[in-house]
């Protein structure tokens, strides 16, 4: 039993430094390997129980070379936790109060989801995976009196999305995203002009897909602001922060919930059971000039994702 256990330790020991060694390269060249990554940091942290049985089987130089990932992903888990204990209260402008929510294409509530976005008294929602059935029922419950201007794109399969806002919108229009349908309008605050993208790039689970999502991620990575106003994209992009592709966007933007939000901000997979929520796939990202008061996830009925809402800020230039 005891050389059965070491060996098993053995696998699982050369498994974590598989997955620390995708975790720095990153690769995107195969849809497994774009999945393994999203996961990577939990698997690793798989090392912190290992390291207890290597010491109960005093094997001393397995319990270094596990605990080392150990130590490092307890502490990147815990830097994320209690980033919110150093950050300053932004400058006050002008308020924006933003919701994204991926509704789920066969959810079953969807006139009780939109009783909870009525609730949330936001400025603007961005939509996705948005039916013609959809907006029915969303029609049903009154948000659209409660949202008088919106991009309005229904469509079957998961594609559709809408952009709902108490704001009137100009430039508001169904784009195309490398092949993706998403949808855009400009705001127009008293602090300036805000573009706003209501983002959803595919689910880079096979080699066609994962072509598509790299395109879209990488056209939104070039997406610009009209002169003089800035921009946000929100939605759900179906990658972490951790994927190369993703990481490319945080460079020139800001990820709201990592500015303001508290916790892990995870938003999927939200299905029932004891499964836990543990990806942030879904994201609002602004630009410089657009400051983040709050941000926090939230159980969204019916959906296997939680939506985001955050609270920002325009700031007026002196």
């Amino acid at each position: 039993m005891t050389t059965a256990l070491f060996v098993v330790l053995l696998v699982a020991t050369t498994l974590i430094y598989a997955l620390v060694l995708l975790r720095l390269l990153r690769p995107e060249g195969y849809a497994a390997l774009v999945c393994a990554t999203a996961v990577a940091d939990w698997c690793i942290l798989t090392a912190a129980p290992l390291a207890v049985v290597a010491a109960l089987l005093h094997q001393p130089a397995l319990v270094i070379v596990l605990t080392a990932p150990a130590v490092v992903q307890i502490g990147r888990l815990l830097r994320m936790l209690t980033m919110h204990l150093r950050r300053t209260e932004p400058v006050a402008g002008p308020r924006l109060r933003l919701v994204t929510a991926n509704v789920l294409l066969t959810n079953p509530a969807m006139e009780a989801l939109a009783g909870e976005l009525a609730d949330l008294d936001a400025d603007v929602c961005c939509l996705q995976e948005v039916t013609d059935e959809h907006l029915a029922a969303i029609k049903a419950a009154g948000l659209l009196d409660a949202y008088p201007h919106a991009v309005l794109d229904p469509r079957p399969g998961y594609n559709g999305s809408a952009i709902l806002s108490r704001i009137p919108l100009e430039h508001a229009a169904p784009i195309d995203v490398a092949g993706g349908p998403m949808t855009r309008a400009d705001l127009r605050l008293p602090g300036g002009v805000i573009r706003l993208v209501n983002v959803h790039t595919e689910a880079p689970v096979n080699r066609a897909k994962l072509a598509a999502w790299r395109r879209q991620l990488r056209e939104l990575a070039g997406t610009t602001a009209p002169p003089g106003a800035h921009l946000v994209l929100a939605g759900d992009f179906n990658a972490t922060a951790d994927h190369r592709s993703m990481a490319a966007l945080l460079r020139p933007l800001r990820d709201a919930f990592d500015e303001a939000g508290r916790g892990l901000g995870a938003t999927w997979p939200r299905w029932r059971g004891p499964m836990p929520t543990l990806l942030r796939l879904d994201h609002i990202l602004v630009s410089p000039g657009v400051a983040v008061r709050s941000a926090r996830a939230e159980h969204s009925t019916g959906s296997d994702h939680r939506r985001l809402v955050v609270d920002l800020a325009v700031l007026v230039k002196s």
